[in-house]
């Protein structure tokens, strides 16, 4: 069920701000939230973190895996003094060789057992880090539809502010008339006809106001959905809110929700991030284990590369362990350290922030949830006193002890508390809305998505990330 709207057609306040109705874009909220679901930059940027997060988890695996290598080479020596001495040089043997050509392939195994540690950190880093970004979306995708949501919901209030003042002005224009028309038979005075002029001159800015708002939350729209609305020069709300989720929420167990936060959750998760490379840059100090195998053939002919190559036979194979420490200078380590440990600070003080502000959200919002509720029931009493003005009036007016004026200016009075009501019906359901938000965004957003997505393409299919599983 959906809360019902004042909508307006093209010719109501877009064309009466002096906007063509060719120029004024219609736009439903399912279209406007899925639009920023699909195409918001932010929200965009931020499931590419988390695609960049999902890579290095891969790449981390590489510290676990063995290396393997092939090599293939072929080789024509040509010796200049056949007969003489071999003498070696380095590992080359130079001279005493008659001249040959020579197929040497090689196969190599590398497997590091024991890195200090460092394979485990970044690996375990990774997938804290895949952690992290996923809430980071969770978090962007909230207040991504939320943002949406928030502008829709303006410019439906100030679609309706500016219908009202229309109104509002035609009224006036009409008490002005007819006050004119009562000085013209001396029926009435000049002070009172000033005084209309002045009230409909009011009225005029107060349209105008009116009008200058509906543009800007129509480009507070169009910037929260991350829409250039092309030659239209207005967005207009055609849609309506959707109703919030039943939430009743206990001030004891504000400390358990904040914990649940997604921007919480990511910060927590950028901690272990942060640990796991202190301990990488640790790792550095200590020594590494590694197994080393090679297998090598050997072939060799004065003939040919071909008869070389036919002639090729293993030779043999060689397995042994590696043990290597670092004894310094170890500066670049120490300082790799330093840095690592001033990050895991700064994501400890982040975490805490994050902490704060998530518990600011939550009690604002439910703060806000009871004022709204309670600002509602106010205009709803209102808006029955005016109505109840409105009936007297009329009443004293069929008996000729009123005359039209004052039934305008009751009427006026009706159309006020009703926008009032609309406004604040509007508002009291936006923070409903929000308290959802903040009590559990995972389910904020999948009933914000089924607003949008294809029957069969659920919200279960559909994570909070934007990647379809």
């Amino acid at each position: 069920m959906l809360l019902s709207t004042q909508t307006m057609a093209l010719d109501g306040a877009g064309r009466h701000c002096g906007t063509l109705p060719q120029d004024v874009r219609p736009i439903a909220l399912a279209e406007a939230l899925a639009a920023a679901y699909n195409d918001n930059p932010q929200l965009l940027a931020a499931r590419q973190e988390l695609r960049k997060s999902l890579a290095q988890k891969v790449g981390a695996l590489s510290g676990f895996l063995p290396s393997a290598n092939f090599s293939m080479q072929a080789e024509h020596y040509v010796s200049q003094r056949p007969a003489g001495t071999p003498v070696t040089v380095g590992s080359t043997v130079v001279g005493g060789q008659s001249s040959s050509y020579t197929s040497y392939p090689s196969l190599g195994l590398n497997w590091n057992l024991y890195a200090g540690g460092r394979d485990a950190a970044g690996y375990t880093g990774a997938q804290a880090g895949i952690r992290a970004s996923a809430k980071e979306v969770e978090r962007q995708t909230g207040a991504t539809l939320m943002a949406v949501l928030g502008a829709y919901a303006d410019l439906l209030k100030a679609q309706g502010a500016a219908d009202q003042q229309q109104g509002t002005l035609e009224t006036l224009r009409a008490i002005r008339e007819r006050s004119e028309q009562r000085l013209r038979q001396g029926r009435d005075s000049l002070i009172t006809t000033q005084q209309a002029t002045l009230n409909l001159l009011q009225g005029e800015q107060e349209y105008h106001s009116a009008c200058k708002s509906l543009s800007d939350k129509s480009a507070a729209l169009a910037q929260a959905i991350g829409l250039r609305p092309g030659r239209a020069s207005l967005l207009e709300a055609t849609g309506s809110l959707p109703d919030a989720i039943d939430t009743s929420v206990d001030p004891t167990g504000f400390e358990a929700l904040t914990e649940q936060d997604p921007a919480v959750r990511s910060a927590f998760e950028k901690i272990e991030v942060a640990r796991n490379k202190v301990e990488q840059a640790r790792a550095a100090f200590k020594p590494t284990i590694a197994l080393v195998a090679r297998y090598d053939a050997l072939g060799q002919s004065p003939g040919s590369f071909t008869d070389a190559f036919n002639a090729t036979g293993k030779t043999g194979y060689r397995v042994g362990l590696v043990l290597q420490q670092s004894l310094g200078p170890f500066t670049t380590e120490y300082a790799n350290v330093e840095s690592s440990q001033a990050e895991l600070l700064k994501a400890q003080a982040a975490y805490d922030e994050a902490l704060t502000a998530a518990d600011a959200r939550l009690r604002s919002a439910w703060n806000a949830r009871r004022q709204t509720s309670l600002a509602l029931e106010s205009a709803k009493r209102l808006v029955l006193s005016a109505k109840q003005l409105v009936a007297l009036v009329r009443q004293t007016y069929e008996q000729g002890r009123a005359n039209l004026d004052a039934v305008d200016q009751a009427l006026m009075t009706l159309s006020k508390q009703n926008d009032l009501l609309w406004q604040r019906s509007i508002e009291n359901q936006m923070m409903a809305l929000q308290l959802n938000l903040a009590v559990d965004s995972n389910a904020f957003v999948e009933q914000v998505v089924k607003l949008f997505a294809d029957p069969a393409e659920t919200p279960k299919n559909i994570s909070s990330t934007g990647i379809q599983h």
